[in-house]
């Protein structure tokens, strides 16, 4: 199959059973293959059929083959196909009529994502590039799961995913790279004209956790464009509420003589309920319109847009020349050959049925066809063919013997001056490229269809294309024929295209009132529009903020000041009690609330009106807890509060008194009684005897009531508030101060005091607005002193503003506990003297670090081993390190540095470094085992880093001549079963070459073709 473009898409069924497909984009003369084998990713592969042939627009038809499989439990697996072959003459891809197209697909089986899907492409693989231009090509896909994808360029890969050798991303003059957001893929100013193979992979992630991939493989034309296209007008970017409907329409303007193509791909299309609408494709010449219509409902909510691309495309209206010929007449004309063909063969059929031309009558050679005299001036042009080999048996004189040897295979050539050429060689198709099988490549005897672009120097009004077989062997040998030759111009007008994002989102929950229910708060709301939301998000903040969400917000922004505090699970469940942790409200502040409602898949709605709660003024309210003294066993605190305003003394008469509780903690659970004030007016307390100095401590103050008796009656409590406690970090030259509370009212500043030892008094050196100040310009081992003060209030009037506590004093000295910064290394090798050289920055240099002391030398001979310390520098100015007496050049290297403090620093960046820069091993295509001493024996060209090898040497018909494991051959031209002298001639071998690499002892294959002469 003639192969533009492949891919992978996957569907969950029932529990483990996965529905896989391969998709193939194909040119569209292409024959269609009637198996395809896929491999399921757990040792298991199935052979599938074709389920759908779609034609498309641009010479392309997709082809997808489906299959089902059912996995024995949950994991990771990777389904891969690995399809014989790639287009000939990829730029970007040695050998690439001998390389493997590789599409891969990972799945994660779980019992907990039943019915996943893969992320699917939406749009068809672009084919033509254009050159000396910008080009942005849509690789976005569709996930029904509506999961987040992430997109990524990845190398392509030959047989069963190994890397391909000499590959190379396309060329470009300044950019070749992927939105890893968007999918679209920029190709600046590609350099070269020609065929690229490149490859993007796309992931899908739930809540960052990875569920599966999917990657296209793509095979590009880079062509020169004329630079006019279509005027295009489409939709901005849009924001839709769940339950309205949306219109637009779409318009394409040309003002050339070519017809508009106007087409739009896109998530909305293919949603299962109420998908949106745009009739396409519409063709006409001047203009163009489209209705693009969405009623868009709550399944479409999700936190990801949908995307829509909308395109006009130029159809060429003029060609000099659109050629096909598919001999289905038995005759030759217009074509020219200079020996006699048939029609049809007796060894093997057409693919599509229909009569094709054969070479096969004798075996004259040189034999050709040649095509008529064509006029290709005008453009891009492609010639696009069906060829076949007929089988190589292995049995010489069969009438169905195919080409076999180097030199029998077929040129593809042109000419500008008639049959006479001179021609020029575009393409060769060598049959002897894999030996063992038969002595072909097995794809060549295979009906193909093959497309060759016409190279600039071809492009003429009078030019000419032959298919020349230079060598036939014997009587009725190396057969071959061809079928359905097209020569066709390449559009090379610039298309025009817009992305459209609509982003869906969930109404508002209406309505939402709030009221107080003793010290807690008693929400309520109308039930969410969208019913099938999952539940709803509480937010809460202390006082007012006027939100209204605008335009496409959902949720409720940190901006604002709003915490969330609930997240109910039950979509019908429509109030909600605030009673801040089972404490009550605080007092003293105003309390508002928001709700939304959010989504299984992580969208959230728009927020709701903002609803606000005052409670009653009837109960005690701290406003001081600060310390007055340090010191571990006579410390002390000032506590104050402010009294209750509003307290009901008819129903609650006096006298009054407060009960004054102390906790050990930040958190207050475990209180201590430890005096009464009594009366209203009595709102201060000053607690002694205290560890201010280790611990923080919390308060919490009670009212109680006697109603004109000696028994007091509790009425309420103050929200429990502690100390500002103080901690210092030590760094070298430097402080770190962090403190910690836990209060009803707001902190938004803390004033920071150090101690001066020339005045005796804590001066302020800062303010912060977080809970830490870093003090710098120090004196490793000196003692400062510091203390601070928080700023804040209730967001009531009515007290004390601004509320001002110390912290307690601490002391600390700066000390060097800050570890050197990594070094960059750097690694070079030798491969002569199997040697590393290691180099590496100075971090006195690179980051300012003085004291450092040296260094660290750490190496894994392979990527997964464990490193180990191979030596140590104690001179810092020494930043170079050769490392020796190792077997092999491979291996990985890490530096560590270490400063005067004995401090070390995070490992630098692992460098590892591979035999690939040393001679690997090769052989050579000719020697001359004729006993005079020179060339005498096979035997490779200088290498490194072989444990062995295994390499087997074939003659034509596919018998073993010579076998060994001695990585240096020294093969003498002798057969090894009869030891009598091979005959001159063309052997293959295959051999497997171990050698010793980065990830241990790594196979890897060579295949080839030796010249074996006698002769001198």
């Amino acid at each position: 199959m003639n192969v533009k473009s492949l891919e992978l898409s996957y569907e969950n069924i029932s529990q483990l059973t996965y529905r896989g497909n391969i998709i193939f984009y194909l040119y569209d003369p292409s024959p269609v293959d009637s198996i395809v084998e896929i491999f399921w990713g757990d040792s298991t592969y199935s052979f599938l059929t074709p389920s759908s042939v779609t034609d498309l627009p641009g010479e392309l038809k997709k082809v997808v083959y489906s299959g089902t499989h059912t996995y024995s439990g949950p994991a990771t697996f990777t389904m891969f196909v690995s399809y014989k072959v790639r287009s000939l003459n990829v730029i970007n891809v040695p050998m690439s009529i001998i390389t493997d197209i590789y599409v891969e697909a990972q799945l994660v089986v779980s019992p907990f994502l039943a019915g996943q899907k893969s992320p699917v492409f939406l749009e068809k693989p672009k084919l033509n590039v254009c050159r000396a231009t910008s080009n942005v090509i849509d690789f976005s896909t569709y996930d029904a799961d509506g999961d987040h994808l992430v997109y990524s360029l990845i190398p392509c890969r030959g047989e069963f995913g190994d890397p391909i050798t000499g590959y190379y991303y396309p060329t470009s003059s300044s950019q070749f790279s992927v939105d890893p957001q968007t999918g679209w893929l920029t190709w600046n100013s590609p350099t070269v004209k020609g065929f690229f193979n490149y490859a993007v992979k796309v992931s899908k992630y739930r809540n960052g956790v990875f569920l599966g991939s999917v990657m296209r493989d793509v095979l590009a034309n880079v062509i020169d464009c004329q630079m006019d296209s279509p005027v295009l007008t489409a939709p901005s970017d849009t924001c839709l509420i769940a339950g309205t409907s949306y219109h637009n329409t779409v318009t394409a303007t040309y003002t050339g003589i070519d017809t508009i193509s106007l087409t739009a791909t896109g998530s909305p299309l293919l949603q299962a309920s109420n998908p949106a609408t745009f009739p396409q494709p519409v063709r006409d010449r001047d203009t163009v319109t489209s209705d693009f219509d969405w009623q868009v409902s709550c399944e479409h909510v999700r936190p990801q847009p949908y995307s829509m691309i909308f395109r006009a495309e130029l159809e060429d209206s003029l060609s000099n020349c659109d050629c096909s010929y598919d001999f289905n007449s038995g005759q030759l004309t217009p074509f020219y050959s200079n020996v006699s063909v048939m029609f049809n063969n007796p060894c093997g059929n057409g693919w599509d049925g229909s009569t094709y031309l054969w070479f096969g009558p004798d075996s004259t050679a040189p034999r050709y066809l040649a095509t008529p005299s064509l006029d290709i001036s005008a453009g891009n042009y492609m010639i696009v063919f069906d060829m076949r080999f007929s089988d190589h048996t292995g049995n010489p004189g069969t009438n169905c013997e195919g080409p076999d040897e180097p030199d029998e295979g077929i040129y593809l050539q042109y000419s500008l001056s008639g049959l006479g050429g001179p021609w020029v060689t575009m393409a060769y198709w060598d049959p002897s490229l894999s030996p063992g099988e038969g002595g072909h490549v097995a794809n060549l005897i295979d009906w193909n269809n093959y497309s060759v672009v016409a190279p600039d120097a071809s492009l003429s009004p009078n030019t000419r294309f032959r298919w020349r077989q230079e060598s036939a062997t014997g009587k009725d040998y190396d057969h071959w024929g061809l079928d359905n030759i097209s020569v066709y111009k390449i559009s090379d007008k610039l298309t025009a295209q817009a992305e459209t994002e609509f982003t869906i989102i969930a109404p508002a929950p209406e309505n939402l009132t709030v009221s107080a229910f003793g010290d807690n708060a008693a929400l309520q709301w109308n039930k969410e529009l969208c019913t099938n939301a999952d539940g709803y998000k509480i937010y809460r903040k202390s006082g007012a903020s006027g939100y209204v969400p605008s335009g496409c917000e959902t949720g409720v922004p940190s901006w604002t000041g709003y915490s969330l505090i609930a997240t109910t699970n039950d979509i019908n469940d429509t109030t909600y009690t605030d009673d801040f942790l089972g404490f009550g409200l605080p007092h003293g502040n105003e309390y508002c609330y928001i709700v939304t409602a959010w989504f299984a898949n992580g969208a959230e709605s728009q927020a709701s009106n903002e609803a606000c709660l005052i409670l009653s003024d009837n109960s005690p309210v701290i406003t001081h807890v600060s310390v007055t003294a340090t010191s571990a066993t006579a410390g002390s605190m000032f506590v104050d509060w402010s009294k209750p305003d509003d307290l009901d003394t008819l129903t609650y008469p006096g006298p009054y008194r407060y009960d004054i509780y102390r906790a050990n903690d930040f958190t207050g659970i475990s209180y201590t009684f430890l005096e009464s004030n009594f009366g209203l007016d009595d709102t201060t307390f000053n607690d002694a005897g205290l560890n201010t100095s280790g611990i923080p401590y919390h308060y919490r103050i009670d009212l109680l009531y006697a109603s004109g008796t000696s028994v007091y009656t509790y009425y309420s409590s103050s929200y429990p508030a502690s100390s500002v406690f103080l901690t210092i970090i030590p760094f070298d030259q430097r402080l770190l101060l962090k403190w910690a509370f836990s209060v009803p009212w707001n902190n938004d500043s803390t004033v920071v005091y150090r101690y001066n030892d020339l005045t005796s008094v804590f001066d302020s050196i800062g303010v912060s607005h977080s809970d830490q100040y870093l003090d710098t310009g120090l004196v490793n081992g000196q003692t400062y002193c510091y203390k601070v003060e928080t700023v804040g209030s209730y967001s009531l009037p009515g007290f004390v503003n601004p509320i001002r506590n110390f912290s307690q004093e601490t002391c600390e000295a700066p000390m060097d506990v800050e570890p050197p910064c990594a070094v960059e290394l750097d690694v070079s090798v030798n491969c002569d003297e199997v040697a590393n050289y290691l180099v590496w920055t100075n971090p006195q240099i690179a980051c300012g670090d003085g004291d450092v002391g040296g260094y660290e030398i750490y190496f894994s001979p392979m990527t997964d081993g464990e490193f180990v310390l191979v030596d140590t520098i104690a001179d810092p100015l020494i930043t170079t390190y050769i490392h020796t007496g190792v077997t092999s050049v491979a291996g990985c290297y890490a530096v560590v540095a270490v400063d005067t403090s004995g401090n070390s620093s995070e490992f630098s960046n692992i460098v590892c470094v591979d035999i690939d820069e040393c001679d690997l091993y090769t052989l050579p295509n000719v020697f001359t085992p004729n006993g005079d001493g020179f060339n005498d024996f096979f035997i490779p060209f200088p290498y490194d880093f072989v444990e062995k090898i295994d390499i087997k040497i074939f003659d034509r018909w596919g018998l073993i001549m010579f076998t060994t494991q001695d990585p240096d051959i020294n093969w003498d031209g002798k057969n090894k079963s009869t030891s009598l002298d091979c005959s001159e001639g063309v052997y293959y071998y295959i051999c497997d070459v171990y050698e010793m690499r980065l990830a241990g002892i790594r196979k890897r294959t060579l295949t080839g073709t030796v010249h074996l002469y006698r002769s001198n």
